[in-house]
């Protein structure tokens, strides 16, 4: 496959120091809209040289673990620059964060916060107030990011990604999607997460497309005010953010030129939203960096996640997705030693069944059902056939509290009809002890913006 643009051969020692050189100063170079600045490649460069220069005074070694928090903008941007050209290992944290915290748990030598050693002035330069943090751990050169996965308490893991993982997406994944320095970018995505940071930030830089940062990533009005003021027409999103900006404005969507649209399931009602729209479904997971597969462009079918990109894809016996490839992560990151084998197949956690060379996506495999008697079954499939079925669900989840029975909780007007349960649920629906109304404000969801059904579990199970 041919190498998308702006992108060095594989093999360089740095390879960012020359894809930051060619796109910032020598190609058209992009223009980046923040809050609170607009600025051009060649400004972004004197930033980065201003990072750079900030960094080796006081020190900073290929492999030192920095920690950036806050949102994105000037000061983001160059501290992440400067340490992709010094081969720091950058740790990104999401916005109100303690990055005081990550950096104990990492062991970070430098972190990024506001009155800390290392802050930023209102123009994103740095300012530097002490001495580094005394590390103790190893340097960890081989992993240029360390990023979080989403999920809730002990379930979280800190990523190990490394230069070869992330262009290896950035090679398979752009040449499919077409994004080119003729396309204006809202950005809306965490930076923090790899769906965000490398599929967005990194994939803007490595195109030369012009980016707008949107200061209310939760606000649809705003996202609809940027998307005609700035004539944007490229965007990155999951779900729910297409399901809130619908609601505004459903016509803006047909405007936009491309985008991917992941993170989580497309429902039938999300399929029928972006019917007719140039964007298309992504799946992905941070340990695959984070790219997997890719639809096409405007193939919206209900569980669709799409076809290989970059990778290859199996399922195992139990129809877990497995993947190996270059985007395959170096590995989990604990205590400063990476835990990860080489050459092998990574499970997801996801189950999933195969149509053609399509793969459509089942449920995660905790979400799987198992009860007394050894026999599974899939409650998001269940959730989704009830939605298809009945229209006026907000939410439901369906869940065994005990191995041995089933309860359903669900947001709306009426329970659903017992035909619909019974469509549901099938020989299983004898099993069905519980049915519980509950108000919106009850249900608690990922960032993802899913029904986190461990912390719903926790919550309402002792009233079922």
């Amino acid at each position: 496959m041919e190498l998308a643009p702006g992108l060095p051969s594989q093999g360089r020692l740095n390879p960012w120091r020359e894809i930051l050189h060619t796109r910032l100063l020598l190609h058209s170079p992009p223009v980046w809209v923040f809050p609170e600045a607009s600025v051009s490649g060649p400004t972004i460069w004197v930033g980065l040289r201003g990072w750079v220069k900030a960094f080796r005074t006081v020190g900073m070694q290929p492999g030192d673990r920095l920690v950036v928090g806050g949102p994105p903008g000037l000061g983001w941007v160059g501290a992440v620059l400067a340490g992709l050209w010094l081969e720091a290992t950058l740790c990104l944290v999401p916005q109100g964060e303690n990055v005081a915290a990550v950096g104990e748990e990492l062991d970070a030598r430098l972190i990024l916060e506001p009155g800390g050693r290392i802050d930023c002035d209102r123009d994103g330069q740095p300012t530097l107030g002490g001495a580094p943090r005394a590390a103790q751990l190893p340097r960890s050169p081989e992993a240029r990011f360390l990023l979080r996965t989403s999920g809730t308490g002990d379930q979280r893991k800190w990523i190990a990604l490394s230069d070869a993982n992330l262009l290896a997406v950035l090679r398979s994944h752009l040449p499919v999607l077409g994004l080119n320095a003729r396309h204006r970018l809202l950005s809306t995505l965490p930076w923090s997460h790899a769906f965000g940071l490398v599929l967005e930030f990194l994939a803007a830089l490595c195109t030369g497309a012009s980016l707008v940062r949107c200061s209310e990533p939760r606000d649809a009005d705003e996202h609809v005010r940027l998307l005609r003021l700035c004539k944007l027409d490229w965007w990155n999103a999951v779900p729910a953010m297409v399901r809130r900006l619908a609601e505004k404005n459903h016509e803006i969507l047909t405007s936009l030129r491309g985008g991917i649209v992941g993170g989580a399931a497309i429902e039938s009602g999300t399929s029928t939203i972006l019917a007719g729209s140039a964007l298309r479904v992504g799946y992905g997971q941070t340990e695959a960096s984070p790219g997997l597969l890719l639809g096409d462009v405007g193939e919206f079918v209900p569980g669709l996640i799409g076809r290989p990109v970059g990778c290859q894809i199996r399922l195992s016996s139990n129809d877990e997705l497995e993947f190996t490839g270059p985007n395959a992560c170096l590995g989990h990151w604990s205590d400063g030693i990476v835990l990860a084998r080489l050459d092998r197949w990574v499970a997801t956690g996801d189950t999933a069944r195969k149509e053609g060379d399509r793969y459509f996506f089942l449920g995660r495999r905790d979400d799987q059902v198992r009860l007394e008697n050894g026999r599974t079954f899939s409650a998001l499939v269940a959730e989704r056939t009830l939605r298809r079925l009945c229209a006026d669900l907000s939410e439901v989840m369906v869940w065994s509290p005990d191995g041995i029975g089933l309860a359903m909780a669900f947001t709306g007007p009426a329970a659903p009809a017992a035909t619909m349960l019974a469509e549901a649920l099938g020989a299983l629906i004898p099993r069905l002890r519980s049915v519980q109304q509950l108000n919106p404000e009850c249900w608690r969801y990922t960032p993802k913006g899913d029904v986190d059904r461990t912390a719903m579990r926790r919550r309402i199970g002792r009233f079922f």
